[in-house]
């Protein structure tokens, strides 16, 4: 009998620990706006991607016209939904600016399997080690931009909520 009680009073101490210990990781997250690297007036970095069909894409090809870009990871629930509905707009023929969805944390591979598993048709590009995502950010995906003909953020969406995509659009099409 003492050696369950011990036992129950040590696996109850165990798992109150790791609630304490998760809670403090959780508070050491930084904000959106502390892991922010590029922000809404800022000019976005130069960077080159290759698209899952091989092609070289560099950021400088998109000045002179307004560029989506967005910044995903494939374990991203969220970051599945954002590209779901962006999905249905090109399957609906909307007007849209150019897009790019670049891929954190994802290979090749993993890039071109989550694009056939999800009906994908809008350019991709894997950042298996985060080249392009740390040019932008620390934390939090999905991460939009709307970036204007200059190469200056127009807009910046942090994480998914239909609510922004009308106005993302809407604000595109005056660029």
């Amino acid at each position: 009998m003492r050696v369950a009680v011990s036992f129950l009073r040590f696996i109850t101490a165990s798992v109150s620990l790791l609630f304490v210990c998760a809670c403090n990781v959780t508070e050491d997250l930084p904000t959106y706006a502390e892991s922010t690297i590029v922000g809404e007036g800022d000019l976005i970095p130069n960077f080159e991607v290759v698209l899952t069909d091989g092609t070289t894409l560099d950021s400088r090809d998109y000045i002179g016209e307004p560029l989506l870009l967005i910044l995903f990871s494939p374990a991203c629930p969220d970051c599945k939904m954002l590209l779901d509905e962006l999905q249905q707009l090109i399957d609906a023929d909307e007007s849209l600016p150019q897009m790019l969805a670049v891929g954190r944390d994802a290979t090749h591979d993993d890039i071109v399997a989550y694009a056939d598993e999800n009906g994908y048709t809008m350019p991709l590009a894997p950042d298996a080690q985060r080249g392009v995502f740390s040019l932008f950010a620390t934390n939090y995906v999905p991460r939009t931009y709307l970036i204007g003909r200059d190469g200056v953020v127009e807009m910046l969406a942090i994480e998914y909520d239909p609510s922004y995509i009308p106005a993302l659009l809407e604000r595109a099409a005056l660029l």
